[in-house]
């Protein structure tokens, strides 16, 4: 169980996954329908885009966490990566869009 946790891939794939699944969350929580348009439009300045992205990546921090106690180095390597791909797309969202 413990080298299927200590993967990258792993790692990244969670780590891209749950930013989305706590984004879609938030959005249900604002009773805003889960359809594709009303999600565009919901979401159609910049500046919400990457506010948006910034609070849907707190629970990758705690997946850090998790795995650094678990002594699962690499897939907390993976996380980071994933962190790294949200925080590229806000700045690009912030800076050309």
């Amino acid at each position: 169980m413990k080298k299927f946790l200590d993967n990258p891939f792993f790692g990244l794939f969670v780590g891209l996954l749950v930013p989305l699944v706590f984004g879609l969350l938030f959005l249900d929580s604002l009773h805003i329908s889960l359809r594709f348009v009303e999600i565009l439009s919901f979401l159609h300045t910049p500046s919400l885009i990457v506010k948006f992205i910034c609070v849907a990546l707190f629970p990758d921090m705690g997946l850090v966490y998790i795995f650094y106690s678990l002594d699962a180095w690499r897939s907390c390597r993976g996380i980071f990566s994933a962190i790294g791909i949200y925080t590229m797309a806000a700045i690009v969202v912030f800076f050309i869009i």
